[in-house]
């Protein structure tokens, strides 16, 4: 898997030493794992309006006492499951997660706390 040596040797150079697996399993698994749960919720999609009625109602019950679960929903979760909002929500999403994990591991890298092998 050429893809997989090339990112190894990138974060080898950059100075990840003894943790460039976990670094490369952080840069792999979390992205890999938004995209499953967007092609889960495309099988789930067909069926329409009664499975996003359920999802509203199950929201705006968990929100009635929780205003934090009532923030995710109105900010997030209506966006992801809202036709009209949702292809421009999952790329916008999946973009703030990849890049949220780079800034993680960059800071953490600049803060010294890697160590070459």
């Amino acid at each position: 898997m050429p893809i997989m040596g090339t990112g190894i040797r990138v974060l080898q150079s950059a100075g990840f030493g003894a943790a460039v697996g976990m670094a490369y399993g952080a840069l792999l698994d979390r992205p890999i794992l938004t995209i499953t749960v967007g092609d889960d919720r495309l099988v789930h999609e067909d069926d329409g309006s009664r499975d996003h009625s359920r999802m509203m109602n199950e929201f705006a019950a968990a929100s009635a006492d929780n205003p934090g679960v009532r923030l995710l929903s109105e900010t997030f979760i209506v966006q992801l499951v809202d036709p009209a909002t949702r292809e421009r929500a999952r790329r916008v999403n999946y973009g703030f997660v990849v890049d949220t994990v780079i800034t993680g591991l960059e800071a953490r890298l600049a803060a010294g706390e890697f160590t070459r092998s």
